[in-house]
């Protein structure tokens, strides 16, 4: 098989040579992510190897810079770190789930309204990602939206929660116009590059059997912290258990998976890795589970 070298510009101390497939005619790559490459001719599917290339290479300058956590730092040299690992950097994170069901008679615009005020909390001070959106699909329950954020820590939840912003557009956009919400709270060390982009986004609120063990749990989490290295495409997975049972109708354990593309998500969905995992490891410990997927905002 033939191969095209493309030449990156980095920070590093030389260009970094990257060797990648050559498949025949296709479309020329001048730029991408601002690297600078020479003319290569790519098919369908090369275009995706480039990009994957780019975004090693960025996360390498940013390694080199010393501009990232040690477990990022672990994650970008290829290892998984272990939950106690985790924790011990300090890695740490208060996950917000909070599920809608918006009223049918509800017009688009006033929708778009409602979300776009829910993303505007996102400047708030220790809020560090939030999205809120239609769900892409839905399972064992009839939510039309959801909204994740993600805190530094519970203190940074509560005066989230609290801000007079918030409050005000829960109380005048958000409880006029639902007819259900549910929420889930908990605190994770998510495994994966904290600030990687994705592009879908599966959310699990689980509700474990009576019976189950602490080590039971824990035996999932641990499967799940293996994902990101099991599975092309997982750009990061966080799960733990609720610590905020007050509108969590009984739910408390939350999942959740961050992709970087649909396709790698519905490849990893459709595994029989991935099924067996589901089957073996997941429901023997469920009593009822609700399904989310959606897909952030890009604003």
């Amino acid at each position: 098989m033939q191969a095209c070298l493309l030449h990156v510009a980095t920070a590093v101390s030389r260009p970094r040579l990257l060797l990648l497939p050559h498949f025949g005619s296709g479309k020329k790559v001048k730029k991408l992510q601002g690297s600078i490459v020479s003319d290569c001719v790519l098919r369908t599917g090369g275009e995706r190897a480039v990009a994957a290339a780019f975004q090693s290479v960025q996360v390498e300058k940013k390694r080199k810079a010393g501009r990232m956590s040690p477990i990022q730092n672990a994650m970008a040299t290829g290892l998984t770190p272990s939950s106690s690992e985790k924790a011990s950097l300090g890695t740490s994170v208060v996950e917000h789930i909070v599920l809608f069901k918006v009223k049918e008679d509800i017009v688009p615009e006033k929708k778009d309204e409602i979300f776009k005020s829910l993303r505007g909390l996102k400047k708030l001070d220790g809020v560090l990602h939030l999205t809120a959106e239609p769900v892409l699909s839905v399972q064992g329950a009839e939510f039309t939206h959801v909204l994740h954020g993600r805190y530094k820590d519970k203190a940074a939840l509560a005066a989230y929660s609290s801000h007079p912003e918030h409050v005000s557009i829960v109380k005048n956009l958000v409880i006029p116009s639902t007819t259900d919400i549910m929420a889930l709270d908990w605190e994770s060390e998510p495994n994966g590059l904290l600030d990687a982009p994705f592009r879908i986004g599966r959310i699990m609120f689980v509700k474990v059997k009576e019976g189950v063990s602490e080590e039971e749990t824990k035996a999932l989490e641990n499967s799940l912290d293996e994902f990101p290295s099991r599975f092309n495409g997982v750009v990061q997975v966080s799960a733990g258990p609720n610590f905020a049972p007050a509108r969590a109708k009984g739910f408390n354990y939350g999942i959740l998976a961050l992709f970087s593309n649909r396709r790698e998500a519905d490849i990893v969905h459709s595994s029989d890795d991935h099924k067996a995992w589901h089957d073996k490891q997941l429901i023997p410990l469920v009593d009822s589970l609700i399904v989310v997927d959606f897909i952030p905002s890009r604003l």
